[in-house]
């Protein structure tokens, strides 16, 4: 539109356009029970309630909190979603790196990734000097006594 506002909406729909990939976040098992089987299951189910409804959209277990829809027309992205809001096991909706919460029609940014945890080897040593790619380093290779590290 006119004066620097942008059609969120739109935007997502022209990008909509064509295959899509999609996931759905479960709520999360209170037992731990939950395994990747289970989550097919729900998948099959999930992929034979969608083309009762006339979309034959595929329906894939990643892991025991997550799965994932491929799309073949991103255009029906909105009732994919608004199918998946109906289910209790939904959680999350993410699309194109945007994740809608349960009971939000707008997207969240997402959450950020857990950083992993810092292993023995992966701690940096404190008198190295920082390099840059490509560029060989300005100290010398033999370091006399006097020389500060």
């Amino acid at each position: 539109g006119e004066g620097g506002t942008v059609d969120v909406a739109q935007l997502l729909k022209k990008q909509a356009a064509g295959p899509q990939l999609t996931f759905a976040r479960l709520v999360a098992d209170p037992t731990g029970a939950r395994t990747i089987d289970d989550v097919n299951a729900l998948g099959a189910k999930w992929a034979s309630l969608l083309r009762s409804g006339g979309m034959s959209e595929k329906v894939y277990g990643i892991d025991e909190n997550t799965v994932l829809m491929s799309l073949t027309d991103g255009a029906i992205i909105d009732e994919v979603r608004e199918f998946l809001w109906l289910q209790d096991e939904v959680d999350e909706f993410e699309w194109n790196q945007q994740v809608w919460r349960r009971g939000s029609d707008q997207p969240q940014p997402p959450k950020p990734k857990a950083a992993p945890p810092v292993s023995a080897e992966k701690v940096p040593k404190k008198k190295r000097g920082k390099r840059i790619k490509g560029k060989k380093s300005r100290r010398p290779k033999e370091v006399t006594k006097d020389a500060e590290l």
